[in-house]
């Protein structure tokens, strides 16, 4: 296969007219290029606190990791990876330069270091979205639920890594996918409709995890300002599915451009953002359990103020039965991950001190029983649980 010659220089398309080529300091994107280091590295920032603040919660709040928590980091790997590979694409000008200012095998290194990315990025995507679909399972033991939990994980790893072989195994030889040089007698599939495909399911799946839990939400005996607030948890995971819209918009016009070097490099750009968006959306189900912990007053609870406010006022102590109807909002849990790891400091829930019960049989009569009990101790306050025993007594004729 024949190639134009510039300068002695063999490239893959010729220069417009009256351009002036020059290779040793060729035409960059000098702005898309210094974005990418600013974004990429404001956003890996945040993600890994994001991502420290999950270990740290699991490991010495909770005191346990799961496989989600090892998906994750896993998943972080794959990030900084898939942006290493492009922020270097970048800096040695492989990315953001027209391909007249670019040898054939420069554009090749180009088109391999996309290919890495793209490699990178589908594994980093599936382990993300599993680490919710983990998160969601745990939710709810309704049956028809979790059987939507499961679909929504197959579709997530089944067509993604789909996508990841049709990427790796679009042409026969597999250098043909990244060689020009190898394009002529190469046998290749319709590369841009792979990546349309691949954006096109990631939005699917971004939505379905969107709307997975919310009718779960809606159905727990939670107060609306809670409700709200988780719902808004979960659509926070729409910014992915806004930045896979973004990518999709900007990559379809450079997909079938021969001058991909240059036309791809706000698309790849929106692939780091969209990478370390999903390390965060992955570890928001612990962020408020965390902020409790390290700064409690910032997340108070109201209903511990007005419990508190009444405990030294009062003395009637207003115990109530499960089934009792009140005008105040029962004490919730304060996050789903203590619902969902069990993780309660149960002896804390219990009154500081619990009195003698005396139970008195008067005469061998069974239908009178006299308790004289006194209970002293959190009370007044939602989150004392009282345990309630039951004592049988029997009695025989002489």
């Amino acid at each position: 296969m024949s190639f134009p010659v510039t300068d002695g220089v063999e490239t893959v398309m010729p220069p417009p007219p009256g351009w002036k080529v020059n290779f040793d300091h060729p035409t960059r994107d000098e702005d898309v290029a210094r974005e990418a280091f600013w974004i990429t590295g404001f956003e890996l920032f945040i993600a890994t606190g994001f991502l420290a603040q999950r270990l740290y919660t699991k490991l010495f709040i909770v005191k346990k990791l799961q496989i989600d928590d090892y998906l994750l980091i896993l998943a972080y790997i794959g990030a900084v990876g898939a942006q290493a590979v492009l922020l270097q694409a970048f800096r040695v000008g492989l990315l953001g330069t027209h391909a007249w200012e670019l040898s054939v095998d420069e554009y090749n290194q180009s088109s391999q270091m996309v290919l890495a990315t793209t490699l990178t990025y589908i594994p980093t995507t599936i382990l993300s979205k599993l680490v919710l679909c983990f998160f969601y399972y745990r939710l709810s033991p309704v049956l028809m639920y979790q059987y939507a939990v499961y679909l929504t994980a197959f579709i997530c790893a089944g067509g993604l890594g789909a996508i990841w072989f049709s990427v790796l195994f679009a042409c026969k030889p597999i250098s043909a996918t990244w060689d020009v040089r190898l394009a002529a007698e190469a046998v290749c599939v319709n590369s841009p409709a792979i990546y349309i495909v691949q954006a096109a399911l990631g939005c699917i799946t971004d939505l379905m995890l969107i709307l997975l839990p919310i009718p779960t939400v809606m159905g727990l005996r939670l107060s609306v300002r809670h409700k709200v607030g988780l719902v808004g948890m979960f659509g926070i995971g729409s910014v992915t599915l806004v930045t896979s819209v973004v990518r999709l918009v900007l990559l379809l016009p450079g997909l079938g451009n021969k001058d991909q070097p240059w036309a791809l490099a706000e698309g790849c750009l929106w692939v780091n953002v969209e990478s370390n968006l999903l390390i965060m959306c992955g570890s928001l189900p612990t962020l408020k359990l965390f902020l409790n912990h390290v700064a409690p007053r910032l997340l108070k609870d109201r209903s511990k103020k007005e419990s508190s406010g009444h405990a030294g006022s009062s003395n009637n102590y207003n115990l109530r039965t499960f089934g009792q109807g009140s005008m105040t909002p029962r004490r919730k849990f304060d996050t789903l991950v203590d619902l969902e790891h069990g993780h309660f400091d149960r002896s804390q829930f219990r009154p500081i001190e619990t009195g003698k019960t005396d139970v008195t049989v008067h005469g061998g009569q069974a239908d009178r029983v006299s308790v004289n009990s006194h209970i002293r101790g959190d009370t007044d306050s939602e989150e004392a649980i009282l345990q309630v025993r039951t004592t049988t007594v029997a009695f025989s004729k002489r």
